[in-house]
Formats: C-alpha cells, sequence, structure tokens
C-alpha cells in the first residue's frame, strides 16, 4: 500500500494504471505478492522519456528504518538489476538503461536522517564500482569498514 505522496505514488500516477497493473503481476510472479527489501526489478514502461523504471522497496511496512542500511541494500540491489538488464540487452542500445535517477530513499516513512540517506547511498554506489575492478577484494573490505550504522 502506497501512501498519496509517496515516490512510488507519484511515479504509477505519471505512468498510469497499465504500469501499475504490471508492476503488480510482476512482483506477483517473482515475489508471490511481496517484494522483499533488498531486490529491485526492473519495469518496462512503454514510455517515450522514461522507458524503465527499476521498483525497489525500501520498507516493508511503514515504520522507521532509522539505523539500518535498507537504503543501502535498495540502491545495491537497484544497481545489480540494471547492470543484470543491461548484460540480458547488450546488443540493444535503445534497451540499455544509461541514466539513473534516484529519489532520498527512506526520508518520510522510513525516517532516515536526511543526511544519512547520500552517505549510504554513495556507499552502495562506490561499492558496485569498486566490484568492477581488479582491486575488488581491497576495496571491498575497505567499503564494509567504513559502513556503520547509526
Amino acid at each position: 500500500m502506497t501512501s498519496a505522496n509517496s515516490v512510488d505514488a507519484s511515479t504509477l500516477r505519471f505512468f498510469g494504471e497499465d504500469v501499475e497493473k504490471l508492476l503488480q503481476q510482476r512482483i506477483q510472479e517473482l515475489y508471490l505478492g511481496e517484494q522483499p527489501i533488498g531486490t529491485s526489478l526492473i519495469l518496462e514502461t512503454h514510455h517515450t522519456l522514461h522507458p524503465f523504471i527499476a521498483h525497489t522497496p525500501t520498507l516493508r511496512m511503514q515504520m522507521s528504518i532509522a539505523g539500518k542500511d535498507h537504503v543501502y541494500q535498495s540502491i545495491w540491489s537497484t544497481l545489480l538489476a540494471i547492470r543484470q538488464h543491461n548484460k540480458l540487452y547488450g546488443n540493444s542500445l535503445q534497451k540499455q538503461i544509461n541514466i539513473v535517477a534516484i529519489p532520498g530513499l527512506g526520508t518520510s516513512f522510513g525516517s532516515v536522517p536526511v543526511d544519512e540517506v547520500p552517505r549510504q547511498m554513495s556507499m552502495a554506489y562506490q561499492n558496485f564500482l569498486f566490484s568492477l575492478s581488479p582491486f575488488q577484494n581491497y576495496y571491498h573490505q575497505q567499503i564494509q569498514d567504513l559502513v556503520t550504522l547509526f
């Protein structure tokens, strides 16, 4: 269930009922109706300017996630889903995802402090980039050492 002012609700209003129904169908197929935190699915919207959305839950229900790494998990899973999507459509430039816009996850119902959100987002992104490098083991440990939960 989404609040009328949530990012989910705004996204679904923008894309319309067809995308909402398709999203619900995919969540039912893949996750038996409840998409877990730490997962992300890419959905084709058939919109000219915004052909894909990533659905990535940060909350299971409306509750505080302050002091938890849900934002990190959500960004990490989104990046992995995009990577997998781009591998799948490697020969089709029209299907590649090259630009990603992500709102401040967990700042509303999740009550994550506004300064904590970009820190966790940045850590996930840095971890993703360093995991692609030949020095991944060294940097992975460095990043894990930096991740501290408040």
